[in-house]
């Protein structure tokens, strides 16, 4: 079945800004292109508009009871595709504000920042760059957002990437630092290997190969694999524009996967009985793990450890530990 919202172009062109966010709201994972399209037209008064929602929401009276979380990561992607210094001075806030209150946003845009940043002047890159190096602020948002510094140094030219990626080397080094931090960061080492750097990764595939409390990000094979091939190849070019998010083909998949979801969680009538007799079984991987350099099984287009590592380690060690 077909849900999709229909809209009419010279309606939407013509609509008041907020009546545009209501319709995000309102439709939620299923806001088609053409309204956020239409969103993304608006420019610096759509930017306005949300500053003004995350205003309502910090409100202590605070009463509008609708379900808004689709329209947080909406408001992430509307400030990603939103050129200039308003729209990105937002976005790091927006940014830091999931990584306070809702890490599961990020899980949406991860692997996707670089392409949020993309179009966003240095003084908003330079803001990145503080956020990467803000230890009050958690390994994963810190990770994220080391992809658009790069990127911009990429952009720059082959000197701004040689200082980008040196910047992040420092980083890494840094052994005070969290290690999540430094070992997912370094990823992006992996993806760009230099020379000059290859000691470094070396020694922290070792590190990990001896034993990690976070498991092997990447070890020794990848390292060789990475500076045998020579080749720049970061993540976000795999991966492509967030902006499908919003494609019809990509809804209907979404409707789809929720209802085989729902499917699978209810339960049968055989297996509903007063629960005397539940006990925990131990925890077994219900399908084969990916190697770290294997493509990604969610579809992404990146690596495994680049996309879905990181949180299907920390997910097995909670069940673990449950079970």
């Amino acid at each position: 079945m077909n849900d999709i919202p229909v809209f009419d172009p010279d309606t939407l062109s013509h609509a008041p800004v907020g009546d545009l966010l209501d319709l995000l709201i309102e439709h939620g994972d299923r806001v088609p292109r053409i309204l956020f399209d239409a969103c993304v037209a608006r420019g610096e008064d759509m930017v306005a508009a949300l500053a003004e929602f995350y205003a309502r929401l910090d409100a202590p009276d605070a009463d509008d009871e609708r379900d808004v979380w689709w329209m947080g990561l909406h408001a992430l992607f509307l400030l990603g595709a939103i050129p200039g210094e308003a729209a990105g001075r937002l976005l790091i806030d927006a940014l830091r504000r999931a990584d306070r209150e809702d890490n599961l946003l990020l899980d949406w845009v991860a692997g996707d920042t670089a392409w949020l940043f993309a179009n966003k002047p240095p003084v908003i890159i330079d803001q990145a760059r503080e956020l990467v190096q803000d230890r009050n602020a958690s390994w994963f948002v810190r990770c994220e957002v080391v992809d658009p510094v790069v990127a911009a140094g990429l952009a720059a030219g082959p000197a701004g990437l040689d200082a980008a990626l040196d910047w992040l080397a420092d980083l890494v080094t840094d052994t005070s630092d969290d290690l999540d931090f430094r070992l997912l960061a370094a990823n992006n080492l992996l993806d760009f290997p230099r020379q000059r750097h290859r000691a470094l990764l070396d020694a922290m595939a070792a590190e990990q190969e001896a034993g990690s409390s976070f498991g092997v990000v990447f070890g020794s094979d990848d390292v060789a694999h990475s500076f045998a091939d020579a080749k720049d190849a970061p993540g976000w070019a795999r991966r492509g524009e967030p902006w499908t998010f919003y494609d019809e083909a990509e809804i209907l998949a979404r409707q789809e996967r929720w209802r085989e979801e729902e499917d699978a969680r209810a339960p049968s009538v055989a297996d509903r009985h007063d629960g005397l007799y539940d006990f925990p079984e131990p925890y077994v991987r219900e399908q084969p793990k990916p190697g770290r350099n294997d493509p990604c099984p969610c579809g992404s287009g990146m690596k495994y450890k680049k996309c879905c590592l990181p949180a299907d380690e920390a997910r097995e060690a909670l069940a673990r530990q449950l079970y």
